[in-house]
């Protein structure tokens, strides 16, 4: 049988700094947000079993940006899920339909594959919309996966956030997120809660990319995939740096 690919992918500090783009004021808290689940896609064996599902509450952020960042922020989505859909259609359908048609050869129980995804705003002031998106996929095998998506949005026009935006320029601010990533990294091995693998240390600049960061109320959020720093029953990694251990680095202006 061939081997199913895998898709590629509560914050607390002492006080409230300055970020790009000018002054924090009033802010919401993060939020479950909701709207009508849409289904992507659906694909079915030739006898009208459904082999694949896919649906998404895509984000709805017409009540927190003006029209103009809204539709930028709504056209980011719309061609994000054009093409992973495409992405869904060309490799995850046949591998679903394949999986389907020997499970009833060899007469099995066949789970359909499934892709759900929901999404909370984790951080809505006046010049932030910051999203988090969770996806939970069966794609065949003894378990599902759970995928972890940050995008940062400015409220003024709806582009997005990178992380080199939260930074004063010239300025090297890897190496001090490398090192107080380290020291958390520490932390929780010695705690020994989690089993980290033996390069988690060196995966973890993995995590200093745009799309693996979020921007909370306080903090600085890292997410890390599945295998990347532990094992898959671990789960996604989620460290945080709260912006009082930036003082210095961050933009103000």
């Amino acid at each position: 049988m061939k081997s199913i690919p895998r898709l590629a992918a509560t914050l607390l500090a002492a006080s409230v700094l300055m970020l790009p783009s000018g002054c924090r004021s009033a802010s919401t808290p993060a939020s479950s947000a909701s709207s009508p689940e849409n289904e992507l896609y659906t694909e079915n064996a030739p006898d009208g079993t459904v082999v694949l599902q896919i649906t998404a509450d895509s984000p709805d952020v017409a009540s927190y940006v003006t029209e103009e960042a809204a539709q930028a922020i709504q056209t980011y989505y719309d061609e994000l899920y054009a093409a992973e859909t495409e992405q869904w259609q060309l490799e995850l359908a046949d591998f679903a339909r394949e999986e389907y048609a020997q499970s009833q050869e060899q007469n099995q129980v066949f789970r359909p594959y499934a892709i759900e995804e929901h999404y909370s705003i984790v951080r809505n002031d006046d010049t932030y919309l910051c999203i988090q998106r969770i996806r939970q996929s069966y794609t065949g095998g003894a378990q599902e996966e759970e995928q972890v998506f940050c995008e940062n949005f400015y409220k003024k026009d709806g582009s997005l956030v990178a992380l080199a935006d939260l930074f004063q320029p010239d300025i090297d601010y890897t190496s001090t997120l490398l090192s107080l990533l380290s020291e958390e990294l520490d932390q929780r091995m010695q705690a020994g809660e989690i089993t980290y693998e033996a390069d988690a240390k060196e995966n973890l600049k993995q995590g200093l990319t745009d799309g693996h960061f979020s921007l909370t109320e306080d903090s600085l959020v890292f997410v890390y995939p599945c295998y990347t720093l532990a094992p898959y029953a671990a789960g996604p990694q989620f460290f945080e740096i709260p912006f009082t251990a930036l003082e210095g680095l961050l933009c103000t202006s």
